[in-house]
C-alpha cells in the first residue's frame, strides 16, 4: 500500500496505512479538501483526492474502542504525525510494556536480595539514591505537558481530598490499627510517625502504570511534601506529645532539585522533541521501575537487621495501614462522584507514604530503637505492594475519563 502511494505521489505525500482491511465503514478521513471515504481511498490509492492532500487524520467512529487503522504521513509541510510503526518498533513496544508489567516481581526480587544479600549494595550512597530518584521523576515528567495541569487549576478539589487523605485519614488509621493490634508503645510511635509523613515520589510512577492522572499525582506529592514542614510538627505534637521539627529551607531545596527540576526537564523535552519522546515513551516507565529498584535496594540494605528483627510483629500492621488507606482513598472519591482516573490516583497517593523519610526522622528525634522499625518494614512492604496494585489497576478498564 505504502509503495503504491509513494510511487504515485513521491513529492506530494508519503502515506502509510496499517491494517487497512479492518477500517470501520463509518470512518472518515479529514483533509483540507474533500476526499472519498477511507475504505475507498485505502484500496484505491490513485484517486484524485490525494492530489492536494496536506493533512491526513484518522477519525474513527465513537463506538470503536480501539481503532484498527493508524495513518501516519509526511507532507511538504514537514512532519505531521507520529513515527512509522513498523514491526520492529511494535516489538520494541511490546518488550518494554511486558518488562514494565513485571514491576511487582522486579521490586520484590530487589527487596529480598537487599534483605538477604545486603553486602552487594553497601556501595550504594545517599547521593546516588537521590540521582536515581531524579531519574524516576524525569521519566514521569516526560509523559506530561502543561495542558495536563489545567484541569487541576480549574478544579482543585481532588488535590484537597488528597491532602486530607495524607494528613487526616492516614494518621487516624495508624492510631486505630496500632491500638487494634495492641503493639508495643515504641512500635506505636513508629506507626504514628509513618502515618503522618508526606507521600512518596514513587507514587507518580505507580499512578502512570495504573493509568491514573499523573499530573494530579505530581501535584499532590509536591504539595504534601512541602506541607509536611508545618503538618508533621503539628501531628507529632498531637499524637505523640513531642514536636518533630522539619527544616523548611532544606526540604524546599531538595524538593526543587530532586523532584521539580527533573519533572520540568522531562516536560520540556516532551514538548520540544515530540518525535524523540514518542520513540522513548515505551521504555520510560521501565527506566522509572529500575530507578525505583535502585532506591529500594539502597534503602533496604542499610536497615536489613532492623527489618529481620521486627517483621514478625509489624508486618500485618504495616500492610493493613497501606492497604486500608488505598481502599479508602479509592472509594471515598468514588462516592463523591469523581471519575475513575482521579479515584485511582487518590488511592495510590493515600496509601503511598515516604517510609524512608519517617525512618530518618525516627533515628534523629527518638532514642528508642523500636520507633524506627515500622518505617523499616514499610520500606520492604510498600514497593512490591504498590507495584502489584498499580499493575492490577492497569488491566482494568478506565471508564468516564472525560468526566
Amino acid at each position: 500500500m505504502a509503495d503504491l502511494v509513494a510511487a504515485h505521489y513521491p513529492r506530494k505525500v508519503l502515506c502509510y496505512a496499517f491494517h487497512f482491511l479492518l477500517v470501520p465503514k463509518t470512518t472518515s478521513l479529514k483533509t483540507q479538501v474533500s476526499i472519498k471515504p477511507s475504505h475507498v481511498c485505502l484500496r484505491y490509492p490513485k484517486v484524485n483526492s490525494f492530489q492536494n492532500l496536506k493533512f491526513l487524520v484518522c477519525s474513527p467512529r465513537e463506538n470503536v474502542r480501539k481503532p484498527s487503522t493508524w495513518l501516519i504521513h509526511m507532507s511538504n509541510d514537514g512532519y505531521k504525525g507520529k513515527p512509522l510503526l513498523d514491526t520492529s518498533f511494535q516489538l520494541y513496544k511490546k518488550i518494554a510494556s511486558s518488562a514494565t508489567l513485571l514491576y511487582p516481581l522486579w521490586t520484590l526480587a530487589a527487596s529480598l536480595l537487599a534483605i538477604y544479600r545486603p553486602a552487594l549494595f553497601q556501595g550504594v550512597s545517599s547521593q546516588s539514591i537521590s540521582w536515581a530518584l531524579s531519574l524516576l521523576m524525569f521519566s514521569v515528567g516526560s509523559t506530561l505537558s502543561l495542558k495536563d495541569f489545567i484541569p487541576i487549576l480549574k478544579s482543585p478539589f481532588p488535590v484537597l481530598l488528597g491532602f486530607l487523605g495524607c494528613y487526616v485519614l492516614m494518621p487516624l488509621l495508624s492510631v486505630f490499627i496500632s491500638r487494634l493490634c495492641g503493639i508495643h508503645y515504641e512500635y506505636y510511635a513508629g506507626m504514628i510517625l509513618l502515618g503522618c509523613v508526606s507521600g512518596g515520589q514513587a507514587s507518580n510512577l505507580s499512578t502512570y502504570i495504573a493509568k491514573g492522572d499523573v499530573a494530579l499525582s505530581v501535584a499532590m506529592t509536591t504539595i504534601s511534601t512541602l506541607a509536611s514542614v508545618f503538618m508533621l510538627p503539628i501531628l507529632s505534637q498531637l499524637f505523640l506529645g513531642t514536636r518533630i521539627p522539619i527544616h523548611a529551607v532544606e526540604l524546599s531545596k531538595s524538593t526543587a532539585q530532586v523532584v521539580l527540576a527533573p519533572i520540568i526537564l522531562g516536560m520540556f523535552l516532551n514538548s520540544s522533541f515530540p518525535r524523540l519522546m514518542y520513540v522513548l515513551e515505551p521504555v520510560l516507565p521501565l527506566v522509572g521501575v529500575f530507578a525505583t529498584m535502585y532506591c529500594v535496594v539502597g534503602a533496604l540494605s542499610k536497615v536489613q537487621e532492623v527489618i529481620l528483627s521486627s517483621i514478625g510483629v509489624l508486618f500485618w500492621p504495616v500492610v493493613l495501614l497501606h492497604f486500608i488507606g488505598g481502599v479508602a482513598g479509592y472509594f471515598i472519591p468514588k462516592l463523591l462522584g469523581l471519575n475513575e482516573k482521579v479515584c485511582r490516583t487518590l488511592s495510590i497517593e493515600t496509601c503511598f507514604k515516604s517510609p524512608a523519610l519517617s525512618y530518618v526522622l525516627a533515628i534523629k528525634h527518638f532514642n528508642a530503637y523500636g520507633v524506627r522499625m515500622p518505617s523499616a518494614v514499610s520500606i520492604l512492604v510498600l514497593a512490591p505492594l504498590a507495584a502489584l496494585y498499580s499493575v492490577i489497576l492497569r488491566f482494568l478498564s478506565v471508564k468516564n475519563e472525560s468526566d
